[in-house]
C-alpha cells in the first residue's frame, strides 16, 4: 500500500498544479481582454471630445473673427452698434439692467449653446464662452437648454446659469 499511497499523492499534487495553472491562464486571459478595453477607453473618450471640441473650436473661430471685426471698426472710428445691425440676429432682446443689478437675456428656440454663450459674454455676465460651454457639458445639458427670457444676478456663475436655463 505504500506504493499506492505514493501514487495517489503524486496524482493529487499534479492535479493541484494543473488546476492552479489552468486558473492562472483563465485569469490572465480575462485580465488581458479587459485591459485592452480599458487601454482603448481614453481613445474613445478623446474621439467623442474631439467632436465636441470641433464645435467649440468653430464657435471660438467665429468669436475671434467677430472680435477682430469689432477691433477694426473701433480703429476705423465705426460705432460697434453699426456692426451689430449688420448681423441677421436680433440682439435687441439682450439687455443689461444696471439699476436693478441683474442681467437679462432672451434665448430663442433655435439658438445653440455657442450662441447663448456669446450672448452671455456680450452682456457681461461671463467673461469667456468656454466657461459656459464647459458648464453645459458637465451638466449634460447640451439638449436641455430652454428658450425664453432669463434674469441673472450679477454674481451668477456659469453653472448657476445652466441650472436656471434647464429648469
Amino acid at each position: 500500500m505504500d506504493k499506492m499511497d505514493k501514487f495517489k499523492d503524486f496524482i493529487y499534487n499534479v492535479s493541484d498544479v494543473l488546476v492552479t495553472i489552468l486558473i492562472i491562464l483563465i485569469a490572465a486571459l480575462l485580465i488581458s481582454w479587459r485591459v485592452s478595453a480599458i487601454v482603448h477607453y481614453p481613445d474613445k473618450v478623446h474621439s467623442e471630445q474631439g467632436n465636441y471640441s470641433s464645435v467649440v473650436q468653430d464657435d471660438e473661430d467665429e468669436d475671434k473673427d467677430d472680435r477682430e471685426n469689432q477691433d477694426n471698426d473701433k480703429k476705423s472710428g465705426k460705432d460697434s452698434d453699426d456692426n451689430d445691425n449688420d448681423k441677421d440676429t436680433d440682439d435687441s432682446d439682450d439687455k443689461t439692467d444696471t439699476t436693478a443689478k441683474s442681467y437679462s437675456i432672451t434665448v430663442t428656440d433655435n439658438e445653440s449653446a455657442g450662441e447663448i454663450a456669446q450672448n452671455l459674454v456680450d452682456i457681461g455676465i461671463i467673461s469667456d464662452k468656454k466657461e459656459f460651454l464647459d458648464a453645459v457639458k458637465i451638466a449634460g445639458a447640451e439638449t436641455k437648454l430652454k428658450s425664453g427670457t432669463f434674469d441673472f444676478p450679477p454674481d451668477c456663475t456659469a453653472e448657476q446659469i445652466v441650472a436656471l436655463m434647464t429648469k
